[in-house]
């Protein structure tokens, strides 16, 4: 593999080149003879490498020489530092220790690239340093969810989606009390809403009307008509129940009638799939694999995987992993393989788990050969390119020529989440303080009636008791009415009708006769005495007793 590459490309030496001398120069920069900028002029590099990826290296059989992303920056940093460079091409396919690899690496060449390198603390305790870490290598948790239907049941009840069952619940129940303590409050007084009363209280056709009208405040098709202080306060207390409620929902179901229904892994973060026991894959013998060690100790499912981005990546796809850990710049260039990302589901969730750079190598060598000096040259030019913005352009036009999924890019936005029973508890709290609220009014006005009517029974049980006991009128003994009052009873019952009650205010003087009787004139009243009742048993003796014909 070697020699054919150096036969292909002139350039490239076979043999095993060496690192160049260059304590003379960190002497004369020291001197002051020569800048830092300046120290590599004329200087000619060997660069240690190999074929990781065709983005960072490939060969190009049209022109007959390598290129990608190492070669235009060592294109770069060669003409703006004024050195020259060769590169060493090298099969390192096979490589399973890539810490003894690196350390032979950079004993041997002035810069080992190999596409990037993590820059760890433990390379630099092998004496590996970084000219400068061009690459965002942070690491992310990257899932390739499955796909959802068309028209699911999630999407047709998506109404329900702004609070969470435990909520839908509360507030059911809540409007049933509600309407059940109105009418318990209500009952007794309120003739509009209960025109029977408190009788019906137990009725089902009472209490499912006492609950429709409480639905109705929600809906505006009923409601009811408070009479005392108690229902009053319950009613308040309930409408701004009502209006916080639905205030809180119609904002929260905004939120998730804009958000697209994704696909979606079912956890939002590494820690939550640790949690559900999902499977982990990091790729073996790299800093991802020492720090989810070290994050997770003894988890027992984490797949340690020696192999590139793209085989790994497979396995998010054929459901073997449930979730991988990879760099940003290694998930930015998945998400253009066709076939890892054919339905643009590759995306990261949750936060990012370490902050880590990536670039090349360099053997921080100060007496030897003073390699550092090569590390602290391309520092500088490497500075220079990052804020000019070339660099930038170059990792994004070979890195990310094109972007496939324009919207699956948009990982920053938070999906909306559900309002769950805690974050109802103040608006609920409400309600309930005003229900007690009510109560508490309601025994009072309770005690104060029965208070009342105590003193009153008191007061008037004091005063019957304070005045003399009138007499008892005795009954008429209807056999001692004088032979002549029972007719004139009778005659004027036959002749004029019932006796009229003014008539019976004065009675007759016991020495009237019949004759003087029937002497009195038609258009004189006959008054009977009041203690003697015009009653048919009367009339009917006068009649018998009596001897006169009747007029």
């Amino acid at each position: 593999m070697r020699l054919a590459l150096c036969l292909a490309v002139p350039f490239l030496r076979c043999c095993s080149a060496q690192r160049a001398y260059l304590c003379d120069r960190v002497d004369a920069v020291k001197n002051g003879s020569l800048t830092q900028a300046d120290a590599l002029t004329g200087i000619h590099l060997s660069i240690g490498t190999g074929v990781w990826d065709e983005r960072f290296l490939r060969w190009d059989p049209l022109f007959q020489r390598w290129s990608g992303l190492e070669v235009e920056l060592l294109d770069q940093l060669s003409l703006s530092a004024g050195f020259t460079y060769q590169l060493v091409i090298n099969d390192w396919s096979n490589v399973t220790n890539w810490r003894r690899k690196l350390r032979e690496a950079v004993l041997e060449w002035d810069v080992v690239a190999h596409a990037w390198w993590f820059i760890t603390p433990v390379r630099m305790s092998l004496g590996a340093y970084s000219p400068y870490g061009f690459l965002d290598s942070m690491f992310y948790t990257v899932v390739v969810p499955e796909e959802v239907a068309r028209l699911s049941m999630n999407e047709i009840f998506s109404f329900l989606t702004p609070f969470s069952g435990a909520v839908w619940l509360c507030f059911l129940l809540l409007m049933i009390a509600t309407g059940l303590i109105f009418r318990f409050l209500e009952a007794g007084h309120n003739e509009e809403d209960y025109p029977d009363g408190p009788r019906g209280f137990f009725h089902r056709a009472y209490i499912s009307d006492s609950i429709f009208k409480s639905s109705g405040h929600i809906t505006g098709a009923s409601g009811f008509a408070p009479k005392t202080w108690p229902g009053k306060i319950l009613v308040t207390s309930w409408t701004w129940c009502i209006v916080l409620t639905l205030s809180a929902y119609t904002a929260n179901l905004a939120s998730f009638l804009v958000v697209k229904n994704e696909n979606a892994a079912g956890f939002t973060s590494l820690q939550s799939a640790v949690i559900q026991q999902k499977t982990v894959s990091v790729q073996g013998g790299t800093p991802m694999e020492l720090w989810f060690d070290q994050k997770y100790p003894d988890y027992p499912h984490v797949q340690r995987l020696a192999m590139g981005p793209v085989d790994r990546a497979r396995r998010l796809v054929d459901r073997t992993s449930d979730a991988a850990i990879f760099p940003k710049f290694e998930f930015d260039i998945l998400k253009q393989h066709p076939e890892i990302n054919a339905g643009c589901n590759l995306k990261f969730v949750g936060e990012p788990l370490l902050n880590i750079q990536a670039g090349w190598m360099v053997l921080n060598d100060v007496r030897d050969k003073c390699t550092i000096l090569v590390r602290d040259v391309l520092a500088v030019h490497f500075l220079n390119l990052d804020l000019t913005g070339e660099l930038a352009q170059l990792t994004q036009r070979h890195l990310v020529p094109f972007d496939t999924c324009p919207v699956a890019v948009e990982q920053g936005v938070e999906e909306a989440s559900k309002l769950e029973i805690e974050n109802m508890l103040g608006i609920l709290s409400v309600h309930a303080f005003g229900v007690l609220l009510a109560v508490i009014f309601d025994i009072i006005d309770w005690s104060r009636n029965r208070v009342a009517k105590r003193l009153t029974n008191s007061w008037t049980q004091r005063a019957s008791n304070s005045e003399a006991p009138s007499a008892v009128p005795e009954e008429p003994d209807v056999e001692a009415v004088p032979q002549a009052y029972k007719m004139e009873v009778a005659i004027a019952n036959t002749k004029d009708g019932p006796v009229p009650e003014e008539a019976k205010t004065e009675p007759i003087p016991a020495e009237t006769t019949l004759e003087t009787v029937l002497t009195v004139p038609e258009e004189t009243s006959v008054r009977a005495p009041p203690s003697l009742p015009m009653t048919p048993q009367v009339v009917g003796a006068a009649r018998e007793d009596s001897e006169v014909a009747p007029i």
